[in-house]
């Protein structure tokens, strides 16, 4: 396993201050730039887009869902079906298109994900504004650097 990427500190550490991230924490900050990002293929991605799910419901389950299961269950899939994408693909290259700092891409990522899920929680399934902000603050992270340690 590669330790490099363990916590999301390491994370912004390489994100902020460099030196450039090595090619598997690049990867996971999904840099086009990255040589294995070109090797990375549909099942990988599905992969990692299941497994943030997974990760997740136990935090809506216990946090938002007021411990009702298959609740918790939608809010993963359609929080991460509505971000996933954007966050792992869109945010990236638009970073790479606009010569943003990997900071910069990693920030405006995380500030998107945890702003849609707010948004979602407070909309489609009506939770309150304490709850749908930690509740999508708390699974963006989680899922973040769970993500990390179960991947490398």
């Amino acid at each position: 396993m590669n330790t490099d990427c363990l916590l999301p500190s390491d994370l912004l550490r390489f994100a902020l201050e460099g030196p450039e991230p090595t090619s598997v924490c690049s990867l996971y900050l999904r840099l086009p730039s990255s040589p294995l990002f070109s090797q990375f293929t549909v099942l990988d991605y599905l992969i990692f887009i299941a497994q943030a799910m997974v990760i997740e419901i136990p935090i809506y389950y216990f946090i938002v869902s007021r411990w009702k299961l298959l609740r918790a269950v939608r809010m993963s899939v359609l929080l991460n079906v509505s971000t996933h994408p954007f966050v792992f693909f869109v945010w990236p290259f638009l970073g790479a298109a606009l010569n943003w700092s990997i900071g910069s891409s990693l920030l405006i990522s995380l500030c998107f994900s945890w702003s849609v899920r707010y948004l979602l929680l407070r909309g489609a399934f009506r939770e309150g504004p304490f709850v749908s902000w930690w509740g999508g603050f708390a699974a963006s992270l989680v899922s973040w650097w769970m993500g990390v340690i179960l991947s490398y």
